[in-house]
């Protein structure tokens, strides 16, 4: 149980879903460490929109890549 836990706290992972009457939202992502004081981050974002413009897809996906370095 132990190990479970602190494998799941390690990996960082947060999910966040917002809703709103014609648009789904999910926003996943994860931060883990490279080196010294540098972490790289990675997200996901996906969007479902129910009436999209015309022309538009109804889903949209974004990728985040990013290097960050903490003080």
């Amino acid at each position: 149980m132990v190990k479970i836990v602190f494998a799941l706290a390690a990996l960082s992972l947060a999910l966040a879903a917002t809703v709103r009457a014609d648009e789904v939202q999910f926003n996943n992502g994860r931060a883990y460490k490279l080196w010294g004081s540098f972490f790289g981050e990675s997200k996901l974002l996906w969007v479902w929109d129910s009436t999209p413009a015309e022309g538009k897809k109804q889903v949209d996906v974004a990728y985040f890549l990013g290097i960050g370095y903490g003080f």
